[in-house]
Formats: C-alpha cells, sequence, structure tokens
C-alpha cells in the first residue's frame, strides 16, 4: 500500500482546519492509500493559538489581559483539540521543523499532497513557507496540490516570483478558489483543477463516527467567525420567534453575546462535539465557510452571513449548487424550504470531479 504524506494546518485549534485534515485523510483512505499528517507547524500562523500570545502584547496590551482572564477557557479548548487530534488524525510520530528534517521523508512516502485550507494564504503563514510548496520533496516523488487555499489579498510579485518554480515542480495542481484560478495559470502556463473543499467529499454517514448523542432539545446553533452585530440581532429575533435556545461558538470573543434570549456559550468544544451540536440544530446561522459546507452536508435549514474575507468560496460554493438563497439578504427566509435532493446532484458532481483528480494525480507515472 503506497504511503502518502500530506502538509496541511492541521495544528491550529479550529474546527475548518482540523475537520478538512481529518476529510482529506479519509478519503485518501478510501482510495486505497495509507495516508499520515506530517507533524510540520507553521510557528507564524501558531502564535494565534498559544495560551499567552507574547507576540501581539506589545501593540495590543489588552490581548494580555484577554489571555489571563479566558486562561480556564483557552485550556479547554486546547485539550479539545488535542484530544482531537491523538484520536481521529493519524500524524507522524516525529515533528519536523526545518526542510532539511523534512528530506528524510522522500524515503518513506510515495506521494505527497499538500492541501487543503489556507496554505498558501501568505497572510496565515507570514509569507511564503516553501513547505507549503513541497519544496523538500524529491523530483522523483509525486507532488500533489489539492485545494489549498490562497485568499484573496497578500500575493505581493516578489512572493509571486517566490512560488512560480515550486508551483512548476508540482506533477498535479489544483486550487480552492476559482477567483485564483486564472491568476496563477497566468504564473505558471500551467493548468490549475478548481476542487472541492475536502469536507465536502465526504457523505454525512462518513461522519457518523465523530457525533455524539445531543441531549439539549431544540435550538438554533450560531458559529461566528468574525463580529457581525447584524447576525447577532437575526438570531436573537429567530429565538424569540421560534422559542428556541441559541448555543453558539464565537471565534472573536468568549463573552456573552446574545444577552436577550436564552444562550449558551460553548467556547472550546471539541471539532466532533461541534459537528454533533451543528447536526442536531434546528436551524444553523454562521459567516464561516465549513459551518455552511456542515450545514449543506447534514442538510440543515441555515443562514449564511458574508464576511470580509472568506465570502468568496462561500459564494462559489452556494452559487455551485444553487443555494445563493441561503444567504443572508432582505428577502431571507429561513423556512424557505431547500430542495436537497437537487443539491445532493449537483453536489455529486463536482465531488466526482474533484475525487477524480486526486485519484489521477495518484496514478500517474511521471
Amino acid at each position: 500500500m503506497e504511503k502518502v504524506g500530506t502538509v496541511t494546518l492541521h495544528y491550529p485549534y479550529n474546527y475548518g482546519s482540523t475537520l478538512q485534515a481529518f476529510a482529506l485523510q479519509k478519503v485518501l483512505e478510501q482510495m486505497g492509500y495509507e495516508s499520515e499528517i506530517i507533524d510540520y507547524i507553521c510557528m507564524y500562523d501558531f502564535e494565534n493559538y498559544k495560551l499567552f500570545r507574547i507576540h501581539q502584547y506589545k501593540n495590543r496590551p489588552k490581548t494580555f489581559l484577554s489571555d489571563i482572564l479566558y486562561l480556564k477557557e483557552n485550556l479547554k479548548r486546547r485539550h479539545s483539540f488535542r484530544k482531537f487530534h491523538k484520536k481521529y488524525l493519524k500524524i507522524t510520530s516525529k515533528k519536523y521543523n526545518s526542510i532539511e528534517e523534512l528530506k528524510s521523508l522522500n524515503t518513506e512516502m510515495g506521494a505527497f499532497v499538500a492541501g487543503s485550507d489556507q496554505i498558501w494564504n501568505f497572510e496565515c503563514t507570514g509569507g511564503v513557507d516553501s513547505v507549503y510548496f513541497l519544496d523538500f520533496v524529491s523530483s522523483s516523488k509525486k507532488k500533489i496540490a489539492y485545494a489549498p487555499s490562497m485568499g484573496q489579498n497578500g500575493q505581493n510579485q516578489k512572493d509571486l516570483d517566490t512560488i512560480k518554480p515550486m508551483l512548476e515542480s508540482f506533477n498535479s495542481l489544483s486550487i480552492r478558489e476559482k477567483s485564483m484560478e486564472k491568476k496563477l495559470e497566468s504564473l505558471t502556463n500551467r493548468d490549475f483543477e478548481v476542487v472541492l473543499d475536502p469536507t465536502l467529499l465526504l457523505r454525512s454517514d462518513d461522519y457518523s463516527t465523530l457525533l455524539n448523542k445531543d441531549n439539549d432539545g431544540k435550538y438554533i446553533f450560531v458559529y461566528l467567525l468574525e463580529p457581525n452585530n447584524e447576525l447577532v440581532d437575526y438570531v436573537s429575533k429567530l429565538a424569540k420567534e421560534k422559542e428556541l435556545k441559541v448555543l453558539y461558538i464565537s471565534n472573536i470573543t468568549k463573552k456573552k453575546i446574545f444577552d436577550s434570549v436564552n444562550s449558551e456559550n460553548l467556547y472550546g468544544l471539541a471539532p466532533n462535539e461541534f459537528l454533533s451540536k451543528l447536526k442536531n440544530a434546528e436551524y444553523v446561522v454562521t459567516n464561516s465557510f465549513h459551518a455552511t459546507a456542515f450545514s449543506i452536508i447534514f442538510e440543515k435549514r441555515f443562514a449564511t452571513f458574508k464576511t470580509r474575507k472568506s465570502f468568496p468560496r462561500m459564494l462559489d460554493l452556494l452559487g455551485n449548487l444553487g443555494l445563493t438563497n441561503r444567504i443572508m439578504d432582505s428577502n431571507f427566509n429561513m423556512d424557505d424550504q431547500i430542495d436537497f435532493k437537487t443539491v445532493n446532484k449537483k453536489l455529486e458532481l463536482l465531488k466526482q470531479n474533484s475525487i477524480n483528480f486526486l485519484k489521477s494525480a495518484l496514478s500517474k507515472n511521471d
């Protein structure tokens, strides 16, 4: 059985990052490969997940107070995610800190996959991190980019000149956002396939081993990636109208944000518990791409609010599936029926194209 090593953002205490790593690993295993996530951590990115974010204290002194005040909650989050990583992700037993150390993996792996998540987003990685462009991989090994995200901004000409030869060394190239396709093709004179985020390659049943039974009764589940007063007001109104409790996770604050309704802040929830709460909710309201994706997978009635940075990929997904009416606007109605039979047919076509790309890439002999 050929062994495939993946480099991705598997380590953040972030639901999307962790669950996309789980999904890609499972997809590779379903294809008959032995999959292992390479334990490389981009420290520039990980600084934001440390219990004490020392790098922010000089310019943002209130961060220190927040880290002290919410230490208990952050310890809970770290424990929840580390427990999930240990139980559900197959990560190399050795940690790798440099290109030189990573080169030793060429004797162990038959192929390498870079992706998915924000590994090519230079705002996340603090500039070009050549590990995520598989710069340590021998030319005799298969190098595959599967659904990496580059974000919409942050690529200066120097960065693009740096990554050009690394991109050209890949055997197979794909990207998650259609908006970056032409830009990268023009840079490299190579074809890029636009493929699905790994979480969407699995069926709902594939997540069943992660799910817990829910005893919370009926509720609205909310996941906020960035502040949005309109979202908070909408959920509060919906909760009163439907007489439902609000269970929420906020990526920005640990304070109570739904003051006028019965609500509970679930900050620090493990990724499997996050999925369980979402799956068992009456409604899902979010400004997160991955919470939107899982709402579709689990066939939930949901509302997606726009964000400053990640909305283009949400619009791509919802547009391809005929679900742009789930984007919040003045005409939005949460109780409008969703034709999931049609949605699933469209999703299946996209899924097969993405899986076929990955199968073809892994089976190439060049």
